[in-house]
C-alpha cells in the first residue's frame, strides 16, 4: 500500500485508495475477530498490527485534509 501505482493526491484516485485502506482495516478487524474467537495468539497480533498499518496508511491522506498538518491538502483537484 505504500508504494500505490497511481497517484492519489486528490479526487477520484483518493477516494480509491482511501476504499482500498478501508479494505485493509476491514481485513485487519476479521482476522482480529476471528483469531480471538480460535485463541490464536500470533495471528491476533499479526492482525492488529495490520489495524494499526492500515490506520497509519488513512492518517497520511486524512490528517492533511481535516487542517492538522502544517501543510494542507485538499480532497477534490481543483
Amino acid at each position: 500500500m505504500t508504494q500505490w501505482p497511481y497517484a492519489h493526491a486528490c479526487g477520484f484516485r483518493l477516494y480509491l485508495y482511501l476504499a482500498a485502506v478501508a479494505a485493509v482495516l476491514v481485513a485487519g478487524g476479521w482476522g482480529s475477530l476471528s483469531s480471538w474467537k480460535l485463541r490464536m495468539g500470533v495471528a491476533h497480533v499479526t492482525s492488529l498490527m495490520v489495524i494499526f498499518w492500515g490506520l497509519v496508511l488513512a492518517a497520511q491522506q486524512v490528517l492533511p485534509r481535516i487542517g492538522y498538518a502544517a501543510v494542507a491538502a485538499s480532497w477534490r483537484c481543483l
